[in-house]
């Protein structure tokens, strides 16, 4: 497996996703070593920055960064499926006390993806 960060636009009043979605590069994962009867854990790090340019200035406005897992053929390469693992969201625009394009206010996304059944 393959890991990659997606980054949509997402318009809250009109519930709709707007322009390119951004694909950060592909990570495999590094897979810790399996302890008997027990689930294999799997970390990834991804570390990327993500830019844009936009008229636009809405506080409705989110930006939605999603964990894509991303499965290939081993041999040939050929993507065989794509799993969406975890998402979060941060508010790029209308902070209270700051100019759309002067903040200096850094914002960071942590998605942690559990999955405990019993």
């Amino acid at each position: 497996l393959e890991f990659s960060a997606q980054v949509s636009f997402f318009h809250r009043p009109s519930r709709s996703f707007f322009g390119s979605t951004w694909e950060g590069r592909s990570v495999k994962a590094e897979r810790d070593p399996p302890v008997e009867n027990s689930i294999v854990k799997t970390t990834v790090t991804l570390n990327d920055l993500v830019f844009w340019y936009t008229y636009i200035d809405d506080k409705d406005t989110l930006a939605v960064s999603e964990l894509v897992a991303t499965e290939y053929d081993g041999a040939q390469q050929i993507k065989l499926a794509q799993y969406a693992c975890g998402w979060t969201f941060l508010k790029p625009f209308g902070q209270i006390g700051c100019i759309a394009g002067n903040s200096t206010e850094t914002q960071g996304a942590y998605v942690d993806v559990r999955n405990d059944r019993a």
